[in-house]
């Protein structure tokens, strides 16, 4: 995996896509076909938007990947409001760890100031590549949503 850089776009989403696929950003944008600097919100001030992981889940067929959604910690709520997780700690680590094992993909995490980030994962050398430019070890100070694997598929859409 590579390490591309996002420089002062907002655009986690998409690069980090671009460095699992091993694909120029720009082509990837192209893709999707929505670049992060075209107006989508109303609000002055904040017009635009970052790529959805939705968005993906397309261009990673069109490669030959699907992409499958593990969360961190999964949990299940009733009616009732009350909510609980699926497995103690320690089961839904080693889970989330199997699939890092064996797959390339993105990760969702918390970044500095609680706000919401989106990094590639390399399972050859277990490395966050981060699209603010750096490439660090997945560790208890990242706090993370979801792992989305990047599984290869024996058709290509």
């Amino acid at each position: 995996m590579q390490l591309k850089c996002q420089g002062m776009r907002q655009a986690c989403v998409l690069y980090s896509l671009a460095m699992c696929l091993n694909v120029d950003v720009d082509y990837l944008e192209d893709h999707m076909g929505y670049a992060t600097d075209e107006p989508f919100f109303e609000t002055e001030g904040d017009q635009v938007r970052s790529h959805h992981a939705q968005e993906c889940f397309d261009a990673a067929l069109a490669h030959g990947y699907a992409i499958v959604p593990v969360e961190a910690m999964p949990q299940q709520g009733n009616e009732s409001g009350e909510v609980k997780p699926l497995w103690d700690e320690m089961t839904a680590l080693i889970r989330l760890q199997d699939y890092m094992h064996k797959f390339d993909g993105m990760v969702h995490l918390f970044a500095g100031g609680g706000h919401l980030h989106m990094c590639a994962w390399s399972k050859d050398d277990q490395m966050i590549y981060d699209p603010n430019g750096r490439k660090y070890p997945l560790d208890d100070k990242v706090q993370l949503i979801t792992f989305y694997a990047l599984v290869p598929t024996a058709t290509v859409y």
